[in-house]
């Protein structure tokens, strides 16, 4: 695995990478992530694509829940605070092409709510001031693309063809740069760092895309070793992102406060 997810430093992120591989009969580990990289936030796997192999199971741990699934495009929504796996399960030998989609979000109120884990007292007392329970009930609550919506408020977003070398996008006052997608080209590596951490050194088996969301509050860096794509947005720092990201304090928004613990 090419992502170090203790090196996000703003979530909630959109994280991707290419599980491309050779396995051999018997079974090959694809990607593992246990609490100690992702702590405190809460790990989603949120899509997992794999092309149709007849002889190819995948087997997925998450938590204490485990299952396997066929191979080919699968849509989820798998929560953990504690581990994740995924494990190739082959009768012969093949080619896997394969693909992650993960959401790297802090373990709101509202999470563990809908997990059933219980509640500290602080948090009892935001569920019950925002009736949380009842806005679960009632449908009110957001899916997570719906809630990045919400949130990631774009001034402009545009696409770029890029040369190779490494390139830079800056925050200002009020806004920063964040990552929506890329493309790079098979047997190439991408880099990127946000804020100084390099978040992921990915270099796929053949031509590789994805849709992310990575965010820089000062600086972005992409580098790749051959022309590649990018689509990047400046988001607007809002009073909300300022209070998720820990930019304000509970004294100066009690209210904003609570609602960014219950990511509503």
């Amino acid at each position: 695995m090419t992502l170090t997810l203790s090196a996000v430093r703003w979530t909630p992120a959109v994280l991707a990478d290419d599980l491309s591989k050779d396995v051999a009969i018997g079974t090959t580990k694809l990607a593992e992530f246990s609490k100690a990289e992702f702590k405190p936030n809460l790990l989603v796997l949120n899509e997992l694509k794999s092309t149709y192999n007849a002889s190819i199971r995948l087997d997925i741990t998450v938590g204490t829940f485990r299952f396997q699934t066929m191979t080919g495009t699968q849509k989820m929504l798998l929560r953990t605070d504690d581990f994740l796996s995924i494990k190739a399960v082959a009768t012969a030998a093949a080619s896997l092409t394969a693909s992650i989609q993960l959401i790297l979000t802090p373990f709101s109120v509202t999470d563990k709510i809908l997990m059933g884990v219980p509640l500290t007292e602080e948090e009892r007392r935001i569920a019950d001031a925002l009736d949380l329970e009842n806005e679960i009930q009632e449908g009110s609550t957001l899916t997570y693309e719906e809630f990045f919506s919400r949130i990631f408020k774009p001034i402009r977003i545009r696409s770029l063809h890029l040369e190779s070398g490494t390139h830079s996008f800056t925050a200002f006052a009020d806004r920063f740069p964040q990552l929506l997608a890329f493309e790079v080209p098979a047997g190439k590596t991408l880099k990127i760092t946000a804020d100084e951490q390099q978040v992921a050194s990915i270099t796929p088996v053949s031509d590789f895309s994805a849709s992310v969301r990575i965010s820089a509050l000062r600086k972005l860096i992409l580098e790749c070793n051959d022309a590649f794509k990018v689509t990047i947005a400046d988001i607007k720092l809002t009073r909300y992102l300022k209070m998720l990201f820990g930019q304000m304090t509970r004294e100066e928004d009690e209210e904003l406060w609570q609602r960014t613990r219950a990511l509503v």
